[in-house]
């Protein structure tokens, strides 16, 4: 009779020699592969945070998520070991949210962007190229409207002794744009009837101006062509005052363009992080109506914008308090006293 070989079963052979190869040392080699290739990978996955991008809100909620809402699904698909959230802020929900350090990226105005990079330091990394604009370096400007039953309202000196409606007295091109203009024409908020602010969004100072409880108002460039648009207010029935054509823009103004909506980082955000978001933004294509990135503008004519009204990092320009005069003349102050002291050195020297 033929002897009959008995195989152990799975359970009764004991641990199999390693997949990778046999030999202590290859199994070794294996066994802390085994061990340090998930160590590596839960590394990799702890790296990977939320990232938190703040919005400036000039409109309302569902209109600024509408806006932004492709940039993030854009940056979560361009990096993906990143989840990147929007959240939206008011002008002073956005500065309280920069100066306890709770957003990485920025996205807001030129004038609100001078002022936390004068205060906080926030590097720009790129600059909005919206497709109705040639250049991201005149893209944005006020304009001036008025009810198209007011004749007499045609240019911007027409505004003095009339009642004015604007955002805010820190908005950009709700009213500070404007002002800039308003102040070379000879017109000052002191040459006004009225100058209400009236928040926002800012759909509110079109309202008023259409219910006629004010005789115009600054709005940002755009909005106008876009309610329009959208059906919201009817053709012709407001017009722009001191309106000029930009070569190449889209919507009339009353002032000149600015540069675009810049994105900035934080002084706290991952260098690593900002210079791989500068790369996808750029990377962005173009055209086709989609919102794209370029390089990060000079901002240099809002500063000086900012400088000419002595508001933002320049306010203490135009005050004329003791700490606002020695900051402003320090250099003057310290001459001052170094002749002095050498004076009374020289008088101590004669008496002696």
């Amino acid at each position: 009779m033929a002897a009959i070989r008995i195989v152990p079963s799975l359970s009764q052979q004991g641990p199999r020699a390693p997949a990778c190869g046999c030999g202590r040392a290859r199994a070794l080699a294996c066994a802390l592969l085994a061990w340090v290739l998930p160590l590596a990978l839960a590394a990799g996955s702890a790296q990977a945070r939320e990232v938190t991008v703040a919005v400036f809100s000039w409109q309302d909620e569902r209109a600024t998520s509408a806006d932004w809402g492709p940039l993030i699904a854009s940056l979560d698909q361009a990096l993906p070991q990143h989840r990147f959230r929007l959240e939206h802020f008011d002008a002073a929900g956005l500065r309280r949210a920069v100066a306890a350090h709770e957003v990485d990226l920025v996205i807001t105005n030129p004038g609100y962007y001078v002022t936390l990079e004068a205060d906080f330091g926030l590097s720009r990394i790129a600059t909005l190229a919206a497709p109705h604009t040639r250049s991201p370096a005149v893209a944005i400007g006020s304009a001036v409207v008025a009810r198209a039953d007011r004749p007499e309202l045609r240019e911007l000196p027409d505004l003095a002794g009339q009642r004015v409606a604007a955002v805010a007295p820190d908005a950009f091109g709700g009213w500070l744009v404007a002002a800039g203009e308003l102040k070379r024409a000879g017109i000052d908020a002191g040459d006004l009837r009225e100058l209400r602010f009236t928040g926002l969004p800012m759909r509110k100072v079109v309202d008023a101006v259409q219910r006629g409880e004010v005789d115009a108002g600054v709005i940002r460039t755009c909005l106008l062509e876009q309610l329009v648009e959208a059906g919201a207010l009817a053709a012709g029935e407001l017009r722009v005052l001191g309106a000029r054509q930009e070569q190449g823009f889209p919507c009339a103004s009353s002032t000149p363009l600015y540069p675009d909506w810049p994105i900035a980082v934080t002084r706290q955000t991952d260098p690593a992080l900002a210079k791989a978001v500068a790369r996808a933004l750029l990377a962005m294509p173009e055209g086709a109506g989609r919102v794209a990135w370029s390089v990060p503008a000079d901002y240099r004519p809002v500063h000086e914008l900012y400088q000419s009204l002595g508001v933002g990092p320049y306010e203490e320009l135009h005050r004329f308090t003791p700490e606002a005069l020695a900051r402003r003349f320090w250099s003057w102050l310290l001459g001052v006293c170094v002749l002095l002291l050498a004076g009374i050195v020289n008088l101590l020297r004669f008496e002696y």
